[in-house]
């Protein structure tokens, strides 16, 4: 359990340092965090953006249309538990994200969706909102939100591909 928790406080660098102490050591040294109710709570909360994560993963690859085979409630559930924690979500959340928007009639789902691609705060997220706003056979409504999202991911600074946030900036503007 100590062990978990010591990606949420070193780098790779040092998490590689003390594995290769431990291996020198011949497996007398073991690096371990203590156990404060701050890590604990980064630890619980890194468990349950996994648990969401792989949930939404298995559900975008599953179903072309995914209210017909899934809980929309459960989708939903764990899409607003993404949006919420966006700036620790990853590319994976992200790509889920977007199958799932491609893959529902659900208004609730769709705009989730695209609030957690606006909340997901790396470069994956805003590919895929970029590509959604440049899909010309999608609802005007959907475009224009996910156009509202780039503006506002431009003007926070968000983390956005260089050549994404050219294009964006050149269509959308500011």
């Amino acid at each position: 359990r100590r062990q978990e928790m010591m990606p949420l406080k070193h780098g790779r660098v040092e998490q590689t340092l003390f594995r290769l102490a431990n291996v020198l050591s011949l497996g007398l040294y073991t690096h371990r965090e203590k156990a404060t109710p701050e890590m604990q709570a980064r630890l619980d909360l890194k468990r349950q953006l996994s648990f969401h994560e792989r949930f939404l993963r298995r559900v975008a690859k599953s179903s072309p249309q995914v209210e017909v085979v899934w809980n929309i409630e459960d989708v939903r559930r764990s899409l607003q538990f993404i949006a919420e924690h966006g700036n620790e979500a990853n590319g994976k959340a992200a790509s889920a994200a977007a199958r799932i928007f491609t893959r529902t009639q659900d208004e609730e789902t769709l705009r989730l969706s695209l609030d957690c691609l606006y909340r997901i705060n790396n470069e994956t997220a805003k590919a895929e909102l970029l590509r959604i706003y440049r899909n010309e056979k999608m609802d005007a409504r959907w475009r224009t939100l996910s156009a509202e999202y780039l503006r506002l991911a431009v003007k926070q600074e968000q983390r956005i591909a260089p050549a994404d946030a050219k294009v964006i900036l050149s269509v959308i503007g500011q």
